[in-house]
């Protein structure tokens, strides 16, 4: 059985097998004083050649860094010590002390019309946790137009602050006269990329024979959904996984007769089309608020839906801008009756599950020395992290989280944040609302 090791302080080495909860092994190791007031910048596991290679940052310079790397075998027997010493700009990650960034950054205004603006990604290397910490600052705006002079319908949209690019879901809004197409808006999309000069470099359409609505616009990271603030300045530009559903804003008459046939679509940061998939969901409406991202480059899709097969996800949702600020207040007051569970690998649905929301409640479990069970009750949820366990089963981790109304338009904050991989309580004193990490079952 393969182990996973885990490293906890002062050198306490310890390893679990995959498919249990019981500790195989664990050792002891002092290290030195200097690594102790420094960090752990690296680990390194390889076992085809027996060894583990702990890596300390002990002091920093702005001209030098010094490291110990602590050699183990995969028994955590200690082999050796080694000092080192480097450039500041030959360590991985780091890129100066301080740098700036342009970029763009998306939002849509009253009419749901397209605004970029100009925004400024600063970044301040922290040498006490080894990476960079990110302030982004909001510029100017300006609205880009199609090719036919009208403004861009906004949908949704990722922004890449370490490169200053941005990629937009959109649609073309006609301007009213004879011949124009009103349903045109929600039957093509165009999946635009702007780099931070806000020039348009790169514009793919999507069409559709019916009118959809984006009903979630996800970047693929495989460390989960993280915040504004995270340090992405070693980041590629991942992918996009974007989940359409039918609708019939223009009558039933132009709506696709099944309203269950939704449609996964995956999208590269250069916006070219990488996947595209249509199937059935259990359900009609789905409200998909989460994906991840494996090893093994598929993705998990998922999220709280309904129990009929009839009613069109805009009578649950009726606008079509995908964004948390106007989804939300619409989100919370939705009836969750199912949970589904939608597989993609290689293009194809490899499983799509519904199980009722009731189940996860009997299925709970809690520390025993917890006294409130907060069960999964389909709402908002989000992911921290995500792995296939060996015998092919989904377990994903993460919160739920509810918003905070604020501002004129009571748009919504979460009541969450993330903070080096996992959740805590935001220092403004949003509680956080916890939920256990679940498996969902699989066909």
């Amino acid at each position: 059985m393969r182990p996973t090791f885990y490293l906890l302080p002062a050198l306490l080495l310890a390893a679990v097998p995959a498919s249990a909860q019981k500790l195989a092994l664990e050792k002891t190791h002092n290290v030195s004083g200097k690594a102790k007031r420094g960090f752990l910048d690296d680990v390194q596991v390889n076992e085809a050649a027996d060894k583990l290679d702990l890596t300390f940052v002990t002091k920093s310079t702005n001209r030098k860094v010094k490291f110990e790397t602590y050699h183990f075998d995969t028994k955590f027997n200690f082999q050796s010590m080694e000092e080192s010493e480097q450039p500041v700009e030959r360590v991985k990650r780091y890129k100066g002390d301080q740098y700036d960034v342009p970029g763009v950054t998306v939002e849509p205004n009253m009419m749901g019309t397209l605004v970029l603006r100009r925004k400024q990604a600063h970044y301040t290397w922290d040498w006490f946790w080894g990476g960079y910490n990110k302030k982004i600052g909001i510029l100017e705006k300006v609205k880009p137009r199609g090719d036919n002079g009208s403004y861009y319908q906004y949908a949704a949209h990722t922004e890449y602050d370490q490169t200053g690019n941005v990629v937009v879901i959109t649609s073309a809004k006609d301007k009213l006269g004879k011949g124009a197409d009103m349903l045109r808006m929600y039957k093509e999309y165009h999946v635009l990329k702007f780099n931070k000069d806000l020039d348009l470099v790169s514009d793919t359409p999507l069409r559709f024979d019916t009118p959809q609505f984006v009903v979630e616009a996800a970047k693929l990271d495989p460390r989960g959904d993280r915040d504004e603030d995270a340090d992405d300045s070693a980041d590629p530009e991942y992918d996009l996984g974007i989940v359409f559903a039918p609708v019939n804003v223009g009558g039933k008459k132009f709506a696709d007769p099944k309203a269950t046939n939704y449609t996964y679509i995956r999208v590269g940061a250069d916006t070219k089309q990488k996947e595209r998939v249509s199937f059935q969901s259990p359900n009609s409406v789905w409200l998909v608020n989460g994906m991840a991202t494996f090893a093994d480059g598929s993705v998990a899709v998922f999220g709280p839906a309904n129990d009929k097969q009839d009613d069109y996800f805009n009578e649950a949702i009726p606008n079509q801008i995908a964004s948390s600020s106007i989804r939300e207040p619409l989100a919370e007051k939705f009836k969750a009756k199912n949970f589904e569970l939608l597989k993609i690998k290689d293009g194809a649905v490899s499983f799509i599950n519904n199980t009722p929301v009731d189940d996860f409640e009997k299925k709970l479990q809690t520390p025993p020395t917890q006294k409130r069970t907060p069960e999964y009750t389909g709402k908002r949820f989000k992911v921290t992290s995500s792995a296939v366990l060996p015998n092919g089963d989904l377990l994903i981790g993460g919160q739920s989280f509810t918003f905070q109304r604020g501002g004129a338009l009571g748009i919504g904050k979460p009541q969450t944040v993330s903070s080096g991989g996992g959740l805590v309580g935001d220092s403004r004193g949003w509680p956080a609302k916890a939920a256990p990490a679940w498996a969902p079952p699989r066909t």
